[in-house]
């Protein structure tokens, strides 16, 4: 649940106070105003309570806008997808090959590793932009949309134009130039 507060609205300390009263994980947005963001399961009961400490103003209702789609692809938490691949892209026979195979289980979207995240420089770090192009000619043969990570801001021109759905990586989840970049295409 989330609830929002303008700064210096009196409700907020007692709202805290009864997050903390109840052993609730919580975390704080300090904006323009203050947003808290309550981790786990909220019952009936408590809900209530919480609506009636921060005098319900400050309760907040998130909405996806139709726009989060993108070429078929939709962000929202119904839409189901199966995504399958190979962890890297070795060759266009071995490609080919997975995309058909997918395609005939009704999977929409091949993931492959072009550039490997590796901890040695002496391992196999993919193939990289002819590996993306290998995924993106196989996809389009049967009719599959491709999935791939980007590690680094040089290599957008060599995915941007192949793939339909940009990956990052848990290794990238704190690179901020890298995630500023990709947040600006539009693709998801």
């Amino acid at each position: 649940m989330i609830y929002g507060f303008e700064k210096n609205n009196p409700a907020y300390g007692a709202f805290i106070s009864t997050l903390k009263e109840r052993g609730l994980d919580y975390e704080e947005i300090r904006r323009d105003r203050v947003v808290v963001r309550i981790f786990g399961t909220v019952d009936s009961a408590l809900r209530e309570q919480l609506d009636r400490v921060s005098g319900r103003a400050g309760k907040l209702t998130l909405k996806r806008k139709p726009e989060d789609a993108h070429d078929g692809v939709s962000a929202s938490s119904r839409a189901r997808y199966l995504i399958a691949g190979p962890c890297s892209v070795e060759s266009e026979e071995q490609i080919d090959r997975i995309a058909a195979f997918l395609s005939r289980l009704g999977v929409g979207y091949l993931r492959g590793g072009a550039f490997k995240p590796r901890t040695s420089s002496e391992s196999f770090q993919g193939i990289g932009r002819v590996g993306v192009q290998i995924m993106a000619a196989a996809a389009a043969r049967h009719g599959l949309k491709v999935v791939t990570e980007l590690m680094d801001r040089s290599q957008i021109d060599d995915v941007l134009p192949y793939a339909d759905i940009i990956q990052i990586g848990s290794r990238n989840m704190f690179n901020y130039p890298l995630l500023t970049m990709v947040g600006a295409v539009e693709k998801p």
